[in-house]
């Protein structure tokens, strides 16, 4: 489950760097938010973090690995602010639609915070 979990994150991130990447020159951002991903999903598996409906990560427990989480919720950000700028809406708007595909992504076990702000755990 955890290779699948893998490979759909791998895949859509793969798919928006395709379209983002030349015009953007950010593969370091791919590679770093590649690098993460084992540790964040311990975290998430943990209980630690969350993902929240805006797109970010938040705290759920003791704040461990938080260069980590901090890393993660800044590259983030740089992506949905450039994703924001070529298709003229906000990055808060990309990241609460980032924020409805990783939902879909998580696991039994983890937190994901609806649309209406309500923590859950599935």
């Amino acid at each position: 489950m955890k290779s699948k979990h893998m490979t759909v994150l791998l895949s859509l991130m793969t798919v928006l760097f395709i379209f983002i990447a030349p015009a953007w020159g950010q593969e370091g951002i791919k590679s770093r938010m590649a690098e993460r991903l084992p540790v964040i999903d311990a975290l998430k598996a943990k209980g630690v973090v969350g993902e929240n409906n805006r797109g970010y990560l938040t705290f759920r427990g003791p704040k461990e690995k938080a260069d980590v989480v901090a890393a993660e919720n800044q590259d983030r950000a740089a992506l949905f602010q450039h994703i924001a700028a070529q298709q003229g809406t906000t990055p808060d708007i990309v990241g609460r639609r980032f924020a409805a595909k990783f939902r879909n992504l998580t696991r039994p076990g983890e937190w994901y915070q609806d649309d209406n702000g309500t923590w859950q755990k599935k």
